[in-house]
């Protein structure tokens, strides 16, 4: 077999039978003589230099095996998380909103009488045209638009706005109030409403609302409108404190009515007078009688104001279901218009007969009774006829028969 020094490399021929005998080179270097591919020998490849290369191969392709997923695709660069979107722009539609703080700064220019300045705040053109429409909302159409007159006319309009609003009528209104808060109640893209909460620059505990509406200008929002707003508070406390509210018909009648309600005696009403009312009431509308229900009646106007809240009473409490009831009354209208001189339409007969009227009118007329004796039991003076009926009401022939016969 062929040996090779693993130091000098020189290499000998020796028997087979000699392998694993200590056999010494001419380096002087002592080996074991092994044949090639034995354990041991140094004649073929490096095993360690293989084994290594193998363990690494192995690692790699682990690598890659794991760089490319368990499904074999090609590996996919992880992408950056997106951004997460801004947040809409929230709308501040209070006090702090540019539209509320617009309003202030007319205030503020009103009452600093900053004439310019004011005039850039309005809209020219719709404030023109609100001054020319009707309480209907029909534009005059003889009226040439604002944009159509000429200059000097423009400029008179705007000064004579703007001296309403700082010296003029509407200076009780805007100059004399300072907002101290307000929202926007509407926004569009062109038109917008506002309400601010005003007190008196004078000072003062009186809190009121302004409303404004507003129209864009040249991509700014400008006013066109004010007037006072009552809030639903207001409005309540303004009924109470009237006492009455005013009130359109179906007919078209503007009238004043207060709800009905049971009235006790006034209070200077002495106690055996109290007495004596109601006594004669109860026998004015007693139709079993006749001439005690006649006289009842007459000294009932004789006594005059003590007896209005009575009658009252019973005209609001008695139905008009019967019809004794309905003759009861029509004797408490009668006694009623006797002592007051007033007469406001009130019929009890059936409606659609010739002493009838319609529901609505009837219910409006006692309503009416009360917001009268409301407004006037303080300083009513009485008014009456020489018969108590004459001159006040149109009696048929029946009725003055009647009226004789109980005497």
């Amino acid at each position: 077999m062929l040996i090779q020094c693993p130091s000098c490399h020189a290499r000998a021929q020796i028997p087979d039978s000699q392998e694993g005998a200590k056999v010494r080179c001419e380096c002087g270097r002592v080996y074991v003589a092994r044949g090639k591919g034995s354990k041991g020998s140094t004649a073929g490849p490096n095993t360690g230099l293989i084994i290594g290369a193998f363990v690494g191969v192995v690692a790699l392709v682990v690598v890659i095996f794991v760089a490319r997923g368990a499904d074999g695709d090609a590996p996919v660069a992880k992408a950056a998380p997106e951004a997460a979107p801004a947040p809409p722009a929230v709308l501040d539609f209070g006090w702090n909103s540019p539209l509320v703080k617009g309003v202030v700064a007319i205030h503020d220019a009103a009452h600093a009488g900053e004439r310019e300045r004011l005039k850039g705040l309005l809209h020219s053109a719709r404030v023109w045209e609100r001054e020319h429409t009707s309480p209907e909302g029909e534009l005059d159409p003889a009226v040439p638009a604002f944009a159509a007159l000429p200059p000097h006319e423009r400029v008179d309009a705007q000064d004579r706005w703007v001296r309403e609003l700082i010296e003029g009528a509407e200076k009780e209104l805007v100059a004399d109030w300072q907002p101290y808060d307000g929202l926007v109640v509407n926004q569009e893209d062109e038109e917008a409403l506002v309400r601010v909460a005003v007190r008196p620059r004078t000072g003062g505990i009186e809190n009121r609302w302004v409303e404004w509406r507003l129209a864009k200008e040249d991509g700014r929002y400008k006013a066109w409108s004010w007037a006072r707003w009552l809030s639903p508070d207001e409005e309540k406390a303004a009924k109470r404190k009237k006492g009455y509210e005013v009130v359109t018909l179906s007919d078209g009648s503007v009238v004043h009515e207060r709800p009905p309600e049971p009235l006790p005696h006034l209070d200077d009403t002495p106690p055996e007078l109290r007495t004596r009312i109601d006594t004669l009431v109860a026998t004015m509308l007693d139709l079993e009688l006749t001439k005690e229900a006649s006289r009842a009646r007459r000294e009932l106007v004789e006594i005059g104001r003590p007896a209005i809240p009575i009658l009252l009473t019973k005209l609001f409490e008695t139905p008009v279901d019967t019809e004794e009831n309905r003759i009861r009354c029509g004797l408490v209208d009668q006694a009623l218009q006797s002592i007051t001189g007033q007469q406001f339409g009130y019929a009890p007969g059936e409606a659609g007969s010739a002493a009838g009227t319609t529901e609505e009118r009837r219910q409006s007329s006692i309503k009416q009774w009360f917001a009268w004796w409301h407004k006037n039991q303080k300083r009513f003076e009485e008014k009456k006829t020489s018969d108590g009926l004459e001159g006040l009401i149109e009696l048929t022939e029946e009725e003055k028969r009647w009226l004789e016969r109980n005497k």
